[in-house]
């Protein structure tokens, strides 16, 4: 696998694809309110705080890997949405979203690598749309927890982290 250096720090850039269906709205949400993914009006703020606290420890940035991608509510893209929830905007990469699903989300993925040097990455996401290790599935029942923030953090070269959401 080619790396690039990052030519501020020296570090190998990284990168969290993030899905929304499942590892940020999940079951419980969707009882509470079965048009959140459409309106995109409820999120997991559990799952939320932990992507919040990987790429805050990890200084990865943040790329939507999404169908949310190519659809907005009211005007504002999920990006914008995720803002509003709380997700800090540096947090996201410039180029901060995929071509899915306008193509499979892996070959989203791939080409989305391609035209960024190729940095390390880990993707939460409730499909197993690829056997890469760096692909941390998520029960959608559960969205993003705690095992899945230490995956992630394990794979970045991070030990475990006692951050605790409730």
């Amino acid at each position: 696998m080619k790396k690039i250096l990052n030519k501020n720090d020296g570090v190998t850039p990284k990168v969290l694809f993030l899905d929304v269906d499942g590892p940020l709205i999940n079951t419980p949400i969707f009882y509470l309110d079965r048009q959140c993914s459409l309106q995109r009006t409820q999120v997991n703020t559990q799952a939320l705080a932990y992507c919040k606290r990987l790429l805050e420890l990890t200084k990865a940035k943040l790329v939507m890997n999404t169908t949310h991608n190519n659809f907005d509510v009211e005007g504002r893209s999920v990006k914008d949405d995720l803002v509003r929830w709380g997700m800090p905007v540096e947090y996201f990469h410039d180029d901060w979203k995929t071509n899915y699903p306008n193509t499979r989300r892996s070959s989203a993925v791939v080409n989305w690598l391609a035209d960024h040097g190729d940095p390390d990455w880990v993707a939460f996401d409730d499909d197993n749309f690829t056997s890469d290790p760096r692909l941390v599935w998520i029960d959608f029942d559960l969205g993003v927890d705690k095992a899945a923030f230490n995956k992630a953090l394990k794979h970045f070269g991070h030990r475990e982290d006692n951050f605790f959401v409730l």
